[in-house]
């Protein structure tokens, strides 16, 4: 971000505002705050589901080899972590009587898609509480229909759902990530299990 000169940008709200801010001081932009950015979909094959709900949103892992190409040593949205984030969602929305709209952000296909998540995720399906959401479908629609959202910090649709008012919260499985981050925009970051325990009782 401190190389960036462009002299516009407009942002979802004032923390995102400080944020470039802070880490762009000498360019000095105009940044205006304009609220959520809306985007094409398609809602043909979204059918509401009429109960308690859950939607959520993971950062599908790609391959190792993927992030061996970038450079990057170590990478949070993993395989691992991805599936205890579901797994865990799963078992406590389950215990309590919810259904999880599970809305993926893009189709299968990619060479670097991992086998691992792709394999996990198709057989989700048995799972008596869980509904996989066509990823053409737009994720505000789903937020504005479900009961909760939970996804993986810091990805913008549970701070779409606190800017509409309705609830929502980051799960971090790993306890590593910080709970009073700038990212979280003053969404709540639940750790591990037995916090989420907390969350749901």
């Amino acid at each position: 971000w401190e190389l960036s000169n462009w002299k516009n940008y407009y942002v979802w709200n004032v923390s995102m505002k400080n944020f470039l801010r802070n880490r762009n001081p000498l360019n000095n932009p105009n940044i205006e705050v304009v609220g959520p950015v809306y985007y094409e979909s398609d809602n043909t094959n979204y059918v509401p589901y009429n109960g308690k709900t859950i939607a959520l949103f993971d950062i599908e892992p790609k391959r190792r080899l993927y992030y061996n190409l970038l450079g990057l040593e170590n990478e949070y949205y993993n395989f691992k972590v991805n599936k205890d984030f579901i797994d865990d969602i799963l078992k406590f929305a389950n215990e309590h009587g919810y259904m999880v709209l599970h809305k993926r952000k893009r189709k299968t296909g990619n060479w670097y898609r991992d086998l691992a998540y792709v394999k996990y995720t198709s057989r989700l399906k048995e799972r008596i509480n869980y509904i996989s959401v066509d990823p053409d479908v737009s994720a505000y629609t789903i937020i504005k229909d479900c009961t909760l959202t939970v996804s993986m910090p810091f990805t913008s649709p549970s701070v779409y759902a606190r800017h509409i008012g309705k609830p929502s919260i980051f799960y971090d499985p790993t306890r590593k990530i910080l709970k009073d981050s700038d990212n979280a925009h003053n969404v709540k970051v639940v750790s591990g299990k037995k916090e989420l325990r907390t969350f749901f009782n």
